[in-house]
């Protein structure tokens, strides 16, 4: 399966493709979870949590780079993702609605 690259303009979408394949390599618990789940022993937790950070950076365009650069797990790299580039979206989605009503009312 392959991932393109995403960035700031396509979060939204490029993070369910990336939650999707998560899913599918049985590796979605270390966005989802900040500590582990029982059952992992400490070594494999951080073994499946260094390589889902490193999935997720592989996938990411260099504009995203200093957002992501402090990040050390994935749980806090998927978090400050979300935080920063959905925000975004949901704004310029409600300045498009905004600016659709008011053609409409011309």
């Amino acid at each position: 399966m392959s991932l393109r690259k995403f960035d700031k303009s396509n979060f939204n979408f490029s993070n369910e493709l990336i939650q999707g394949y998560l899913m599918v390599k049985g590796h979605i618990d270390p966005i989802v979870t900040k500590n582990a789940p029982k059952g992992y022993k400490p070594n494999a937790w951080m073994k499946l949590d260094r390589i889902v950070h490193a999935t997720v950076w592989m996938h990411s365009s260099k504009s995203m780079y200093f957002t992501m650069q402090s990040c050390s797990t994935a749980f806090q790299l998927w978090k400050t993702l979300s935080d920063t580039y959905e925000k975004e979206v949901a704004s310029t989605n409600t300045y498009l609605i905004r600016h659709l009503y008011n053609l409409r009312m011309k």
